[in-house]
């Protein structure tokens, strides 16, 4: 009896593991999924400053930039790059997400990909369109944790939908990759322990 009890809980602890492990199929999981940071930038009204709001901020990152001096050029990257600052955690996987509502929906979807200190390229795991047209999401996988990136819109989508753009979200989430794996491993050792009692 004790033993099937702590076999059901460990088969417990690795569905957790395998669901921490596991990214969002929806928008930016603000509710469902608990994120490091969340930024909303916002286009301001003829003659304001568009700005930034902190919706979430857990790490102390910094607020994300546009248009960013390159730390070993000094040059300024263009206004088709944001800079979204980070904490680089070893051992860490990351989840990125970045939501544009645009006025209208854009066909196709527009290009961006992530660049992180190392100077490689990601291309987007996954990108989507909402129901009713407005926002498109892209989610990029990370398999580790750096402390800034690099979010680059292809330069033609930027200034083509620029006038479009009625604001733009961003989210990050650190991953604790080891022990998800090491916990959906324990949940499956647990399966395979619990149909050797089931024979008994």
């Amino acid at each position: 009896m004790i033993k099937r009890m702590w076999l059901v809980l460990a088969l417990l602890l690795g569905v957790l593991g395998m669901f921490s492990a596991m990214p969002a199929g929806a928008d930016i999981p603000l509710a469902t999924v608990q994120v490091d940071q969340y930024w909303t930038w916002n286009r301001g009204g003829p003659g304001s400053p568009n700005f930034w709001i902190e919706e979430i901020n857990l790490i102390n990152a910094a607020q994300p930039v546009w248009n960013p001096v390159d730390e070993k050029t000094g040059q300024a990257l263009g206004f088709a790059t944001l800079w979204l600052d980070n904490i680089e955690i070893p051992g860490q996987s990351k989840n990125i997400w970045v939501e544009v509502k645009f006025h209208s929906s854009p066909t196709p979807i527009p290009a961006l990909w992530v660049e992180d200190p190392n100077g490689e390229m990601y291309a987007p795991w996954q990108s989507w369109i909402s129901t009713n047209g407005q926002f498109t999401t892209w989610q990029w996988q990370l398999d580790w944790q750096p402390e800034w990136e690099y979010i680059q819109f292809n330069s033609t989508d930027y200034y083509y939908f620029g006038g479009d753009i009625e604001l733009v979200e961003v989210a990050t989430q650190c991953v604790p990759e080891p022990m998800s794996i090491m916990l959906g491993a324990l949940g499956l050792g647990a399966v395979g322990g619990l149909r050797k009692l089931r024979k008994k």
